[in-house]
């Protein structure tokens, strides 16, 4: 969030004598000494120069933050149409990695298969208007190591973000994931992860999660019309001009959803949702949306 300092004098005046300096940086800004860090954005595009086989390096010069093994970037899938032509479709699993070597994060395809050249990721980096934190999973723990260890599980009406996470000798989820909110006995009703596969998660499995504050731009949106294409906003809707992010949501849902998702502009018309196999999107699918402008 940016604070602009005329405003801001304008309305508070003799006020704010006192409650220190408001920055208007692009980063960060400052109210009574709290520190205001806003989620960034940005979309990657895959090329020759920065990939490699199933990885694609994300741009650290740009974006310091990439540098940092601590940051806990969300990625969605982009597949933009213009015309009649289409990004690249990259209908694979994908997770994040720490590339010690490259010192950054990466972008790779769990099946190992080459991420073509043009593929586009929008990438999130997260501040702290809202949660970031790692999951990884314990079978012996809570749900079978599925149920996330935050209070907000037990809001119903929280949006949960997710990425796979890879490091080098772990393990890491080769078929798709979700959020879920879901009864579990010992516990209650609680958000968690459930994979797409029939089969429970493995031990030691990572995912990033981030879930927004209150002053972020998210909600859940369910498909009504089975189309390969789930038109979310048009070009006159306040979400249009932001970057997104979805994560598969399948609360209620029992039969399980093996499939890879993007996020796209139609001809600067239309924000969609496509199923990257292009079948249908199913009147069962929901998704948590994020729009970071």
């Amino acid at each position: 969030m940016i604070l602009n300092k005329s405003i801001f004098g304008f309305f508070l005046g003799t006020l704010i004598i006192g409650l220190g300096a408001c920055s208007d940086s692009s980063t960060s800004s400052q109210l009574s000494g709290i520190s205001i860090i806003p989620t960034q954005a940005f979309v990657h595009k895959a090329t020759a120069a920065n990939s490699s086989g199933a990885s694609t390096f994300l741009d650290g010069i740009s974006h310091p933050e990439i540098m940092d093994p601590n940051t806990k970037i969300i990625v969605t899938q982009r597949l933009d149409i213009s015309g009649f032509i289409s990004d690249p479709s990259n209908d694979n699993v994908i997770a994040v990695t720490y590339n010690e070597s490259e010192g950054v994060w990466a972008i790779i395809n769990t099946n190992g298969s080459a991420i073509p050249n043009g593929a586009r990721f929008n990438v999130l980096i997260p501040g702290n208007q809202g949660t970031s934190f790692i999951h990884q999973v314990d079978t012996s723990g809570l749900g079978g190591g599925r149920v996330f260890d935050h209070p907000d599980a037990a809001n119903e009406n929280a949006r949960f973000f997710i990425t796979p996470v890879y490091e080098e000798g772990s393990v890491v989820t080769g078929h798709r994931v979700s959020v879920n909110f879901g009864g579990f006995i010992e516990l209650g009703y609680r958000w968690n992860v459930r994979k797409e596969h029939a089969s429970g998660l493995s031990q030691g499995e990572k995912f990033h999660v981030y879930i927004p504050g209150s002053s972020e731009v998210s909600e859940n949106l369910h498909n009504d019309l089975a189309a390969p294409l789930y038109h979310i906003y048009n070009s006159t809707h306040p979400n249009f001009s932001g970057i997104h992010f979805i994560t598969l949501d399948t609360t209620g849902s029992n039969p399980y959803i093996n499939e890879n998702y993007s996020i796209g502009n139609s001809n600067n018309s239309n924000i969609f949702i496509r199923n990257l196999d292009g079948s249908n999107i199913g009147t069962t699918e929901g998704f948590n949306v994020l729009t970071v402008f």
